[in-house]
């Protein structure tokens, strides 16, 4: 389960951490990041956003991330 860290920012496990927003509408989304080290330098990959994305899919998309990292690939580089 996630645990709330501050009013914007959840923290998930395994480097998945999500930013709150609330729309204009008064819907909250939560836009999911996995954060990783590649080459030295930190980075986050955008892994979907709740509710439009389920949490076990955000998760799915975090753990092929992390199996690409351990390859040795950058898992944000097929994003773009």
């Amino acid at each position: 389960m996630p645990r709330i860290v501050s009013a914007s920012i959840i923290r998930d496990e395994g480097n998945l951490f999500g930013r709150v927003r609330v729309k204009a509408d008064g819907k909250v989304a939560i836009s999911f990041y996995y954060r990783y080290r590649y080459e030295g330098k930190s980075k986050d990959m955008s892994c979907g956003t709740w509710p439009a994305d389920s949490l076990a899919e955000i998760r799915t998309a975090r753990d092929a991330a992390r199996t690409k990292l351990t390859s040795g690939l950058n898992p944000a580089a097929e994003k773009k």
